[in-house]
């Protein structure tokens, strides 16, 4: 299928080939008819894409935080790598768009094929040919409707979340500030709601467009107070909605003066919001901001899984927005053709972005049109030059399930090598296969991953996926005869392990979890220096992680499993491999604050008994300083001490001597991971951990949530599994 994406390094636009996306259960896959470019939005995200390294980092203060703790944590080579596949990485664009349902999961509600629907959201409504869209930001079409105005409910459904926010009642006097698309439709929303409307734009002909559609009067900018002091009898507006963007705050300070005491002023363009204050509090006016299409459009549980918030306690979600311009839409009180200025193939999507940017043209409603008559392929699109489909003699074949950024950043890179071929991919958007396939080489890529485990044309499986799917498809690699690589964790309950165990012990040697650190050469190193041992070992490793934003996906119980089961798991089979032996008893205690913000359940410390006799004590916290090193581990055994700092330096002492090694860059193993991974599966040898260890480490995992809950010891028994 033909879809649009920006470059974001430079900002450039190109329609590329892509796979159909993969339906999931709560939503449903839609063939779209139309979908419209929201002008101010879209141009902003041109601009910013088309600014330079230092202008980027300028609106993006956060992430140049992010960039200066990696430099310190991983050196600078690893992060101008992270940096730059970040900025190579294309994103789709659009969030409006309407057309008609191929596919429904099993819990899309009352979608069925056929239906016509209007879609809503980032990744989403987008400029493709098929999207995928949770059955919460969708909406069926009324009769009547053309798929054409449809496209337009996702701009209804800002529009009519403004209303809600300005509380206007009928009869209210309304000022509509900015007349683009949105604001056009504001216009015509407030006066079907019985207000009256004042509206302004800088553009005259815009504002003789709000008077076509309804509003009451209409001016150019300039003449705004004089017209808002005729309109209001010098009372001021009940409230003003700001639909402008612009560069300063003179909306916000506008707003203020046209308003009367103890009105409303909302905020719905994109404008820096600073306040005068001597006017809004002589005049107490309430200040607020219009979020997108309503209730729930950011919230996991409703946007992912489909959950919509409850009729009688929330009534305006963003879906219920949806619905209700289209019916608005259906009642002949909303009209959108007059908005309609420019159409467009999507093959001419250049041409159509070039329109932004030009005066003359004046566009106001820009439309992508589809060819929804021409057969639609299906399943995974092979590179342009794909390779012959026989394999060499002993060649890998390697199947890639999940491309984010720690997949793209530190195991894809190290999977070309001589003798590999990268021969199928499989991710949870079209963008991102397209995108991966055509940066690392890959032969096809699609959205399913279920066909390509089951693709006897790969004898290799890496699964980079979120945690939830680790398990299963590695489980299911295995019974499909394939050498299987997963992240860990390996799984999110014990269930999930005894499971995976149980395919790994009926084809044994095939199975590799990613606990990369034990293939770092300063573990090794470290391994090595206490080889010969006579005693046990004392052991502590102390993780200075850095806090997580509290919507992480990570924290999803369903998807994630929260930190200490994504990331626990690393340090307890580091000691495992250090100690040579398999942890057989785990006691964890976690900090309780009382009304701190960290979380209990990432701030802890376990100690761990080895069958040995050694011991190990992690220390894995959020709430340190993140200047300081990220992990450091210390081991004491036989009069000597090993100290490793972050896996950049490492420091052997014995009888009053010390060897020092250093790193240029921070290693962690996972290109000696992955090159051991391929070797042995290229020899057909054993995979280079045994399923002993991997089954240890994962449920020592499991156990110290045990302990955490039950305030006590728990045993390990990796073989009662």
């Amino acid at each position: 299928m033909k879809q649009l994406v920006q470059s974001y390094r430079s900002g450039a636009l190109r329609v590329e080939e892509a796979p159909v996306p993969a339906l999931r259960p709560a939503g449903v896959l839609v063939r779209n008819a139309f979908s419209l470019i929201s002008p101010g939005t879209e141009r902003a995200q041109m601009e910013l894409a088309r600014a330079s390294l230092l202008e980027k980092a300028r609106q993006r203060p956060e992430q140049v935080r992010q960039v200066l703790r990696s430099l310190r944590q991983e050196g600078w080579l690893a992060t101008y790598r992270k940096v730059m596949d970040r900025l190579d990485t294309p994103v789709t664009v659009g969030y409006c768009s309407a057309g008609v349902v191929l596919e429904a999961g099993g819990a899309a509600g009352e979608f069925r094929v056929g239906d016509r629907v209007a879609c809503a959201g980032e990744g989403h409504g987008s400029h493709a040919e098929v999207v995928y869209v949770p059955r919460t930001l969708c909406a069926r079409v009324p009769e009547g409707v053309p798929l054409e105005h449809a496209a337009f409910a996702p701009l209804g459904a800002i529009a009519l979340e403004s209303l809600r926010e300005v509380q206007a009642e009928l009869g209210a006097r309304v000022g509509v500030i900015g007349l683009g698309l949105v604001g056009l439709l504001i216009v015509q929303l407030l006066e079907a709601a019985g207000c009256h409307v004042l509206a302004s734009d800088l553009d005259a002909d815009r504002a003789r467009l709000a008077r076509e559609l309804g509003a009451e009067a209409a001016c150019e900018a300039t003449s705004l107070e004089a017209a808002a002091e005729s309109f209001t009898g010098g009372r001021g507006l009940d409230a003003v909605i700001l639909a402008a963007a612009s560069r300063s705050a003179e909306p916000v300070e506008v707003a203020g003066h046209i308003a009367r005491e103890k009105g409303r002023v909302v905020v719905v363009g994109a404008f820096p919001i600073e306040v005068p204050r001597k006017v809004y509090y002589e005049k107490e006016l309430t200040l607020s901001v219009s979020r997108a299409f309503g209730a729930g459009t950011y919230d996991p549980e409703v946007v992912e899984r489909g959950r919509d918030y409850p009729y009688s306690y929330v009534r305006w979600t963003a879906g219920r927005h949806l619905e209700e311009f289209l019916a608005q839409l259906a009642r002949g009180r909303v009209r959108v053709e007059p908005l309609l200025t420019h159409r467009f193939p999507i093959e001419r999507a250049e041409d159509a972005y070039r329109l932004l940017g030009d005066a003359a043209a004046r566009p106001l409603g820009i439309l992508f049109t589809y060819d929804v008559e021409k057969p639609l392929a299906r399943g995974a699109v092979p590179a342009s030059a794909a390779p012959p489909s026989a394999p060499a003699i002993g060649e890998l074949r390697v199947g890639v399930i999940g491309a984010g950024k720690f997949a793209q950043t530190y195991l894809l890179p190290h999977l070309r090598r001589r003798g590999v071929r990268l021969h199928s991919l499989a991710t949870a958007t079209a963008a991102s296969a397209a995108h991966t396939r055509r940066k690392f080489g890959f032969a096809e890529a699609g959205c399913d991953a279920e066909a390509l485990v089951a693709d006897p044309r790969t004898n290799c499986l890496v699964i980079a996926t979120r945690h939830d799917l680790h398990a299963r498809l590695a489980a299911a690699g295995l019974r499909a005869g394939k050498c299987v690589f997963v992240e860990k964790p390996l799984a999110l309950n014990e269930d999930e392990l005894g499971g995976v165990m149980a395919a790994a012990r009926n084809h044994p040697g095939r199975l590799l979890v990613g606990f990369n650190r034990r293939f770092s050469p300063l573990a090794r190193r470290v391994k090595e220096f206490f080889a010969g041992r006579q005693g046990p070992l004392v052991m502590t490793c102390r993780v200075n992680a850095a806090a997580l934003p509290a919507d992480h996906w990570v924290y999803d119980p369903v998807e994630g499993g929260g930190r200490l089961r994504s990331e626990l798991c690393h340090f307890i089979d580091l000691l495992q491999y250090l100690a040579g032996t398999p942890p057989v008893r785990v006691y964890a205690e976690s900090i309780r604050p009382p009304s701190d913000p960290a979380r209990a359940d990432e701030n802890v410390q376990v100690t761990l008994h080895f069958a040995d006799g050694s011991t190990g004590t992690i220390t894995y916290t959020t709430v340190g300083d993140p200047r300081v090193a990220r992990e450091r581990l210390e081991i004491f055994g036989d009069q000597a001490t090993a100290e490793i700092n972050n896996f950049r330096t490492a420091h052997l002492h014995r009888r009053h001597r010390t060897r020092r090694f250093w790193l240029l860059q921070q290693d962690m193993g996972y290109r000696d991971e992955m090159g051991a991974f391929l070797a042995a599966a290229a020899a057909g040898a054993p995979l280079p951990m045994p399923l002993e260890e991997i089954e240890a480490a994962s449920l020592a995992t499991l156990r110290v949530l045990d302990s955490l809950a039950r305030g006590a010891p728990v045993e390990v028994h990796a073989s009662e599994m």
